[in-house]
C-alpha cells in the first residue's frame, strides 16, 4: 500500500498561462500468487483550475486520444484511476511476458500483452507491446466513450557508456498514426536520471501550433531520482518530473500496465554493477550454491520478480 502527494501543471494554454492539479494517489499492490499480480490506484483531487481549458474548443482533427484530458480532471474529482490483473511470464533464460486486462490508466483500459527479450548482458533488450484500449468515460469508473483501437509498438533499448541509454520505438500509436520515437536518457552515479524524447508519425497535427506546411510533432524531457538519497532508511521509491504536451493527439502511447523492460533495468543492472546484491541479506555468491546450479563467483541470472 502506498499513498503519495502528486501535482500536475498546464501551461500556455489559451485559456491562461498557467493551471495546476494537487492530488493524493492511494496504490494498493497484491501478490495473487504464481506471477499473478492485482495493481489498484485512485486519485482524489485536492485542489485544481485545469478544468477552466475544457471551456476551450477541442480544434484538433485527429482523435481526441488525450486533447479531452481537461474534461476528465472537470468531471471527476474522487476516481479509480486504474484496477489491473497481471501475469508474468519467464518462459526461458532472457525471455520474459506479460499478460495484462483491466483498467490501465485514466483515460483508458483494455487487454493486451508483452514479450521481452533480454540477453545476459543486459546491453540490448527487444520488447513488443501490443493492446487493444478502449477510451474510458470523464467519470473515472467504469464507463466508457465509443472510441477504441489497436496499439502495437516494438522498442529496441541499447545502453550505450557513461550510463547513457538509447531506445527505439516504432508501430502504431492510440490516435491510430503510425511512425516512431526516439528516446535518449543519462543515469547517474546518484540514480538521478535524466532523458528527452521524440516522436514522428503520419498524423498531422495542425492545431495551434502545426501549420500545413509544418506540423506538430511529439516531444518532452523527463528526469527521475531515488527518493533513498533523501532519506535515512532503504527506499526503493523514486520521484519523476517530465515536460510534455498535454493536450496533444499525435505520437501518444497508452500507459504500460507493466513495462517489463522498465521492471528488469534495476536488477539486470545491479547484477553486473554491484555483483548482484541490492539489499542488506542478500545471499552472496561466493559460495556454490547447488539449488541454483551455480558455481563460486558466477553470476546468477535472476528469477523474475516483477516489482514497480
Amino acid at each position: 500500500i502506498k499513498i503519495s502527494p502528486k501535482a500536475s501543471f498546464l501551461l500556455n494554454d489559451p485559456s491562461g498561462a498557467f493551471h495546476y492539479n494537487f492530488f493524493v494517489s492511494a496504490d494498493y499492490t497484491k501478490n495473487l500468487g504464481s506471477q499473478w499480480f492485482l495493481e489498484t490506484t485512485t486519485d482524489w483531487t485536492l485542489l485544481e483550475d485545469i478544468s477552466k481549458s475544457a471551456k476551450t474548443p477541442n480544434s484538433s482533427l485527429l482523435p481526441h486520444v488525450r486533447s479531452d484530458i481537461p474534461l476528465y480532471k472537470r468531471d471527476s474529482k474522487f476516481k479509480l484511476s486504474n484496477l489491473l490483473l497481471n501475469k508474468y511470464f519467464h518462459p526461458s533464460e532472457g525471455v520474459f511476458a506479460r499478460g495484462s486486462a483491466g483498467l490501465y490508466e485514466e483515460m483508458y483500459g483494455g487487454v493486451g500483452g508483452q514479450v521481452l527479450f533480454m540477453p545476459k548482458s543486459g546491453n540490448l533488450a527487444t520488447d513488443l507491446s501490443v493492446d487493444w484500449v478502449k477510451q474510458r468515460d470523464t467519470q473515472g469508473w467504469f464507463g466508457f466513450r465509443p472510441y477504441s483501437t489497436v496499439t502495437a509498438i516494438l522498442s529496441t533499448r541499447y545502453r550505450l557508456p557513461y550510463g547513457v541509454t538509447a531506445t527505439v520505438r516504432a508501430g502504431r500509436f492510440l490516435a491510430k498514426d503510425s511512425g516512431a520515437r526516439l528516446e535518449l536518457k543519462r543515469r547517474f552515479e546518484s540514480g538521478f536520471e535524466m532523458g528527452l524524447w521524440y516522436t514522428r508519425t503520419n498524423g498531422n497535427d495542425l492545431t495551434a501550433s502545426g501549420n500545413e506546411g509544418r506540423p506538430y510533432y511529439d516531444k518532452g524531457v523527463f528526469l527521475t531520482f531515488p527518493l533513498s538519497r533523501l532519506l535515512t532508511k532503504d527506499s526503493q521509491a523514486i520521484a519523476g518530473f517530465s515536460i510534455a504536451p498535454w493536450t496533444r493527439d499525435v505520437g501518444q502511447m497508452v500507459r504500460s500496465p507493466g513495462d517489463l523492460a522498465r521492471l528488469l533495468e534495476r536488477q539486470v543492472r545491479d547484477l553486473h554493477e554491484r555483483d548482484g546484491l541490492r539489499y542488506l541479506g542478500d545471499m552472496e555468491d561466493d559460495y556454490d550454491l547447488p539449488s541454483l546450479g551455480t558455481g563460486p563467483r558466477e553470476r546468477v541470472w535472476p528469477d523474475f520478480v516483477a516489482e514497480d
